[in-house]
C-alpha cells in the first residue's frame, strides 16, 4: 500500500450548505486534493427522537451515574405498593 494516501473511513456523514458538503469528522487530506464523492440523503429522526439520541450516553463518563442509578432503583422498589388517599 503507498504510504503517502492517507487511510479513509469507508463512509462520513456530511451537511450540504449550498454547493459545499461540512463533514463531521476530519478526513485529513490534503487541502486542494480532488475526491469522488457519492451522495445518498440521510433522513433525520423525528424531532421528538432528538433529544433522546442526544441524551444517550449523557453519563457514559459519570462514574458516579452507576451508584446514583442505583440508589434510584431502591428508592424506587422501596417505596411500592404505597397507599393511595381519595
Amino acid at each position: 500500500m503507498n504510504e503517502s494516501i492517507p487511510q479513509l473511513p469507508p463512509f462520513v456523514r456530511g451537511v450540504v450548505h449550498g454547493n459545499m458538503i461540512e463533514l463531521e469528522t476530519p478526513l485529513n487530506v490534503p487541502d486542494g486534493e480532488t475526491v469522488e464523492v457519492r451522495v445518498r440523503i440521510v433522513s433525520k429522526p423525528p424531532r421528538s427522537l432528538e433529544g433522546i439520541l442526544k441524551a444517550s450516553g449523557a453519563f457514559a463518563n459519570d462514574p458516579q451515574s452507576d451508584a446514583d442509578f442505583e440508589f434510584l432503583e431502591r428508592e424506587r422498589k422501596s417505596s411500592f405498593p404505597r397507599d393511595i388517599e381519595e
